[in-house]
């Protein structure tokens, strides 16, 4: 589904030919596709990442190392919980 220029996605490998395509800048891929590796490639192709759904504390710190660019959630506290410990910069 694509929503304006974002692409939601839980397809592996990284659909960059589609996300050109669709001339999308950011990706919102399923939390189970998201590495390190992964954010970085994206990142090289200017795109932004915003995994889902991240709901705990762990995997949202998992995340935010990762360097992705935000998250969504089902959690909106999570979010006012990490800014309170300072691991969120967004």
């Amino acid at each position: 589904m694509c929503i304006r220029d974002r692409l939601i996605t839980s397809k592996f490998p990284i659909p960059l030919d589609i996300l050109k395509d669709l001339e999308a800048h950011a990706l919102f891929p399923r939390i189970n596709l998201v590495g390190h590796e992964y954010v970085q490639i994206l990142h090289r192709h200017r795109y932004k990442v915003y995994p889902w759904v991240i709901n705990d504390l762990y995997t949202a710190c998992q995340i935010i190392d990762f360097g992705a660019d935000g998250f969504a959630t089902d959690k909106p506290d999570l979010k006012k919980y990490l800014k309170y410990l300072g691991r969120l910069r967004y």
